[in-house]
């Protein structure tokens, strides 16, 4: 990561329920940490309503356009109330010298497409999920899934179910499998890892594979080293 990427600020996207606040404290214990600013958003999409049969009977139509405004309005006010909240949490997760770097905002568009665009521009985009199979905040975890397939930048995400408690100096661990992306992800990896002051750990997971895979992966593992090594150079403490 770039001098420049770790200079900039982090966005944690809410939608007001608890493993979003879970997301809003971990984002502002990080941006402490990194002494980043943090912008804590909510994206309201765009309501569509079209009645059956609209494009005959322009009265309802324009009923259908009627409703939309209403809700939307509802959906801008209700988004605005829950940044506000969010706002007070993020401020109780930090210090008291911090209030003036940590804002907050309502934006409109497509949700995914949003952060994702954000992404390019921030140090990284921090979301909460609360797991599978539940019915709070599903919304916010079905963005997370598809916001770390879209973003150009890191994601974090931030499960609301408690955790035990970790050794204070726990290392970062990284999954690889010799792709580009694992690339990007070891590059992450190390400056998180440089920046807690902890160990780094990489994991392969290895499988029964024939002897060409075989073969792959032993040229795959030889670049991996040499990655390693041009690494380490420059986050020499990991």
């Amino acid at each position: 990561m770039s001098a420049q990427q770790t200079n900039l600020g982090i966005v944690v996207g809410v939608d007001g329920s608890p493993c979003s606040h879970t997301a809003v404290e971990w984002a502002a214990r990080d941006a402490q940490m990194r002494n980043v600013a943090l912008r804590v958003v909510q994206v309201v999409p765009p309501v569509i309503t079209a009645p059956e049969g609209w494009a005959f009977e322009y009265s309802r139509f324009q009923e259908a356009q009627k409703r939309e405004i209403v809700e939307h309005s509802y959906l801008v006010a209700q988004a605005h109330q829950i940044v506000e909240q969010a706002h007070k949490v993020a401020l109780e997760a930090s210090s008291s010298g911090r209030a003036a770097q940590i804002t907050g905002e309502v934006l409109h568009g497509q949700i995914v497409p949003t952060l994702a665009n954000i992404s390019r521009q921030v140090a990284m985009v921090v979301l909460g999920y609360r797991g599978q199979g539940a019915v709070a905040g599903a919304l916010l975890g079905s963005v997370s899934s598809s916001l770390v397939r879209h973003a150009h930048g890191p994601v974090a995400v931030i499960p609301e179910e408690p955790r035990p408690a970790r050794p204070p100096h726990a290392p970062v661990v990284v999954g690889i499998d010799g792709s580009p992306t694992s690339g990007l992800a070891a590059e992450i990896a190390f400056d998180e890892a440089s920046r807690r002051g902890v160990d780094l750990v990489a994991l392969h997971a290895w499988s029964d594979m024939g002897p060409s895979t075989f073969l792959g992966s032993i040229g795959r593992r030889s670049n991996g080293e040499t990655s390693k090594t041009s690494r380490r150079k420059c986050s020499p403490g990991v």
